[in-house]
């Protein structure tokens, strides 16, 4: 695990109170979700929480999915309803761009 890339995308009231960031493509090598976990922990942000990552990124979306009140999706799943939902978004490097790409 490496870590939260120190990013705020001042977009909305959500990215301005901090409850967005964005995930290193490269910090997860392998599953883990006691350091999905702990990524969550450090961040301090509270649940529920969206964590968008591309479906090639496996290890990061089976990190977080068995955390309670953590939601994996990829980029195309994005939804409103799902965004209102949650407190908080973390989103991958490399979903980033998909992701913007859709709220244009």
């Amino acid at each position: 695990m490496k870590g939260i890339v120190g990013k705020k995308l001042g977009m909305t009231q959500v990215f301005d109170e901090g409850t967005f960031a964005v995930l290193a493509n490269d910090s997860f090598d392998e599953p883990s979700t006691k350091d999905a976990a702990a990524v969550v922990e450090a961040w301090g942000k509270q649940t529920p929480l969206i964590v968008v990552a591309q479906q090639e990124q496996e290890a990061i979306a089976k990190s977080f999915r068995n955390l309670q009140g953590v939601h994996v999706v990829t980029p195309s799943e994005v939804e409103i309803s799902a965004l209102v939902w949650a407190r908080s978004l973390l989103v991958s490097e490399g979903a980033l761009e998909l992701v913007q790409g859709r709220a244009s």
